[in-house]
C-alpha cells in the first residue's frame, strides 16, 4: 500500500480492508477448500482438498485471453495477481480493481457453484 496515505480503516470477519484516497486494498483468506453441492469439500487426484486460492491463481496464470478478450495491460496484471495470491494465500492482497478482473476471467471456467462460492469469499459473503 505505498503511494498512498490512510484516512480510514475498516475490519470485517473476512479480511482487513484499507480505504485510502487511491484504493481499497482487502487482504483476504483464500486458502479454503471447494465444496460440493452437497458440502463434501472437493478433493485432487491426491485426495487433497482443492482450494480456492489454487483455482483462482491458475485460472489467473493461464488465461490466454481467448475466452475472455484481454488487454495486454489486463494479461500482466492477472500474473501479478497469480503470483500475490500463490505467496501468500491465507492473506492475499486484493484491491476492488483486482477483484473485479478475478471475476471477469474465471466466469467463463468454472461452474456456477464454484464461481458462486469464489465470489462470495472475495466478495465478503462467504459463511
Amino acid at each position: 500500500m505505498t503511494g498512498s496515505s490512510l484516512y480510514c480503516t475498516k475490519i470485517y470477519g473476512f479480511g482487513i480492508i484499507y480505504q485510502s484516497k487511491h484504493y481499497t486494498t482487502m487482504n483476504v483468506n483464500l486458502k479454503k477448500a471447494i465444496a460440493y453441492f452437497n458440502g463434501e469439500t472437493i478433493k485432487n487426484e491426491k485426495q487433497a482438498d482443492v482450494l480456492i486460492s489454487d483455482v483462482v491463481a491458475q485460472a489467473l496464470f493461464e488465461v490466454s485471453g481467448g475466452n475472455v478478450p484481454l488487454t495486454p495491460d489486463e494479461k500482466y496484471r492477472c500474473w501479478k495477481i497469480s503470483q500475490r495470491i500463490i505467496a501468500n494465500p491465507d492473506a492475499a492482497e486484493l484491491e476492488a480493481d483486482d477483484i473485479v478482473l478475478i471475476r471477469k476471467i474465471i466466469s467463463p471456467a468454472l461452474s456456477a457453484g464454484v464461481y458462486g462460492q469464489i465470489v462470495d469469499l472475495l466478495e465478503g459473503k462467504d459463511k
